[in-house]
């Protein structure tokens, strides 16, 4: 799960856009980003 949020933020994506495309909490991608 953590791999998925890390690839799509390298890939540009908005901490936002990932959290909506991955169906999870904003809060979530910010603890991946971590």
């Amino acid at each position: 799960m953590k791999s998925v949020c890390r690839r799509f933020l390298d890939s540009g994506m908005t901490i936002e856009a990932a959290a909506v495309r991955m169906n999870v909490p904003e809060k979530f991608v910010r603890a991946c980003v971590r």
